[in-house]
């Protein structure tokens, strides 16, 4: 994660985020050459310990999301 976000953003949120992105396996889209990304898959994460952690990333986005041109 970057390490610009919202500054409203609560820091366990972001913190639970940063520690499941190193965590996740994450996997590169091959079939979307256009728009090259990776993804983690919600259902490999164990809905105890880690998986709550992809929960939170979600939360995250969904809640402090902001535009940005890449």
């Amino acid at each position: 994660m970057p390490d610009h976000y919202r500054p409203d953003a609560p820091d366990l949120m972001v913190e639970s985020a940063r520690e499941y992105i190193g965590w996740a396996t994450w996997t590169f889209v091959r079939t979307m050459a256009d728009n090259p990304h990776w993804y983690a898959v919600r259902q490999r994460a164990p809905r105890s310990g880690k998986g709550i952690l992809h929960e939170r990333l979600y939360l995250l986005i969904r809640d402090y999301h902001y535009l940005r041109r890449w």
